[in-house]
């Protein structure tokens, strides 16, 4: 079961860049199953990024973030974290992320 597998991965010893994207797929495999943890685990990464100035995965987890308010009718709540993603992603000039953020706010 991938969550199982994930959820061992992250018992394990690992770098906080490699713990937020493991928090973060466990976010996302989660977000339709059950929310609570997926917002659980989404901002536990976004916390570790912050932590460690991961700024890559602080602007993922933001997206991801968003994209669970979306699905959830959490409107306010989505875009705030959208536009907390542009604003990481433009501080990084990632085109790509910036229209990843874009493409997912209408």
């Amino acid at each position: 079961h991938r969550v199982d597998s994930l959820r061992a991965i992250l018992q394990t010893s690992l770098h906080d860049t490699v713990r937020v994207h493991v928090l973060l797929k466990l976010g996302s495999t989660l977000q339709r199953v059950d929310a609570t943890s997926a917002e659980q685990f989404i901002r536990g990464a976004i916390a570790l990024a912050e932590k460690s100035r991961f700024k890559h995965g602080l602007a993922l987890g933001y997206r991801k973030l968003g994209n669970l308010m979306r699905i959830q009718a959490r409107n306010f709540e989505g875009v705030q974290s959208n536009q907390a993603a542009l604003r990481v992603y433009q501080e990084l000039n990632d085109a790509e992320g910036i229209a990843s953020v874009l493409s997912n706010t209408g």
